[in-house]
């Protein structure tokens, strides 16, 4: 069943938050106020809220994996980044490249027809869904970390959002965990070494360089800047695979 079958008007929600980002990317273009941008997110926002609250009514569960579901929590957390953080909300470049993605990640909720994960007797743990709920999350941080670095660029002023990235860092970790307590349940054993686990192991080692940068990296955007961009965007595609 495909994700928009499951929810009465979830294709309108979707194309109307869809066209309020695209006025955000528009009416917050370079040249203009920032507030009437702010307010047509701030609408998108909304209704991606009611439609991931009609989402987790219709499933008796939070979103977890599957094209529909990360989807959904991926453009949620990406809007609530653009209207929670002032420097955002101030920021021309940052309203247009939020906007233009927030637009594409709408479009294909509505358009796409996406299918919705299956229903597995697991998902009944709290700890199973906080396991896959906390990564996409997390997925969701990352992204807003890789648009605020791209906009940054694009105005000149390149910066890494160290506290964003840590926001990432911390929602991942709260994954592991509840997967730890959640094998521990189910198996007696909170780490079995796996395929799975190897990836954590990995992606917990590219959050940790990125954080520990070398001393010979830290001082020049050239080499600082291309390392954070593609280790978010590995994460992010970890998460999201």
């Amino acid at each position: 069943m495909t994700g928009t079958a499951i929810i009465p008007g979830a294709t309108m929600l979707y194309l109307t938050a869809a066209f309020c980002f695209l006025l955000t990317a528009a009416v917050g273009g370079p040249g203009n106020r920032p507030r009437p941008a702010v307010i047509m997110a701030a609408a998108g926002f909304l209704l991606l809220s009611v439609h991931g609250g009609l989402l987790i009514f219709s499933l008796r569960r939070l979103p977890l994996v599957g094209g529909y579901e990360a989807l959904t929590i991926l453009a949620w957390t990406t809007a609530a980044l653009l209207l929670a953080r002032r420097r955002f909300r101030n920021d021309r470049i940052m309203l247009a490249v939020f906007g233009v993605v927030l637009t594409l990640l709408c479009a294909a909720g509505g358009l796409a027809r996406l299918e919705l994960n299956y229903d597995y007797f697991m998902y009944a743990s709290l700890w199973a869904q906080g396991f896959f709920f906390f990564k996409q999350l997390s997925a969701g941080i990352l992204l807003g970390v890789i648009l605020s670095l791209i906009a940054s660029v694009i105005g000149g002023r390149p910066e890494f959002d160290r506290r964003l990235f840590m926001a990432a860092v911390i929602v991942f970790l709260c994954s592991e965990l509840s997967g730890s307590i959640w094998g521990l349940l189910g198996w007696g054993d909170s780490w079995h070494w796996s395929a799975n686990f190897f990836e954590s192991a990995v992606v917990f080692f590219i959050f940790m360089a990125n954080l520990h940068l070398p001393a010979f990296m830290t001082r020049n955007d050239l080499r600082r800047i291309p390392f954070h961009l593609a280790s978010a965007m590995i994460i992010t595609g970890l998460f999201l695979w």
